[in-house]
C-alpha cells in the first residue's frame, strides 16, 4: 500500500474561527497521520473583500487515500463541520484544500494539485512554509519557501487571541 504526503490549507471566517480550525485539524484524525501544523494567521479576504477576516493555518500528514478520495474524505469531513458551501470565496465555517501531494502533479475534472491558486497567496504560504518550507512546487521547480518570499504581503499576521 502506498502512502501519499499532503500539504493542507485550512481556513474560517465564521462563528468560533479558532474553535473551527481546531475542530478541523482534529477531524484529519479519521483520513490520515498528521505530521506538522503551522500556527494560526489572522488574514484578510481576498477575492471577495466584503467578509469576515479568515483565521489560516497549514497542515502536513499522510494518508493510503489517493488524492481524489482524499479530497472526497475532506469535503465529506467540511460538511460534518457545518459547512455549506455557497459563494465561491465567500465566508465559510471550514475550508480544507489540498495544495500539494508530495511531487505529485494531477488535473482532473474535481481536483487540480498542486492547488491551482496558491502560488499567490500568502494566506497559504506563510503557514506553509513554516512547517514545509523545503517541499517543492513540482510544476515550478521551486521550494515552498521561495515561493513564500514572493508574495509577502501585510495582510497576513500571526493569530493571538485576545480573550
Amino acid at each position: 500500500m502506498t502512502d501519499f504526503s499532503y500539504a493542507l490549507s485550512l481556513g474560517s471566517n465564521l462563528g468560533d474561527r479558532a474553535d473551527n480550525l481546531h475542530r478541523a485539524v482534529q477531524s484529519l484524525d479519521s483520513i490520515a497521520k498528521k505530521i506538522r501544523m503551522s500556527r494560526i494567521y489572522e488574514t484578510a479576504p481576498m477575492y471577495v473583500a466584503e467578509q469576515p477576516m479568515f483565521l489560516n493555518m497549514a497542515v502536513t500528514l499522510v494518508s493510503c487515500c489517493e488524492p481524489e478520495l482524499f479530497l472526497q474524505k475532506l469535503k465529506a469531513l467540511e460538511q460534518d463541520l457545518g459547512r455549506i458551501a455557497e459563494i465561491r470565496h465567500g465566508p465559510r465555517l471550514v475550508d480544507m484544500d489540498i495544495i500539494l501531494c508530495g511531487d505529485m502533479m494531477l488535473e482532473s475534472a474535481v481536483l487540480t494539485v498542486p492547488h491551482s491558486g496558491f502560488r499567490e497567496r500568502d494566506f497559504v504560504l506563510r503557514p506553509l512554509a513554516e512547517i514545509a518550507a523545503d517541499w517543492i512546487d513540482p510544476k515550478t521547480g521551486q521550494s515552498v519557501a521561495e515561493l513564500a518570499k514572493m508574495v509577502r504581503s501585510d495582510t497576513v499576521q500571526l493569530y493571538e487571541k485576545t480573550s
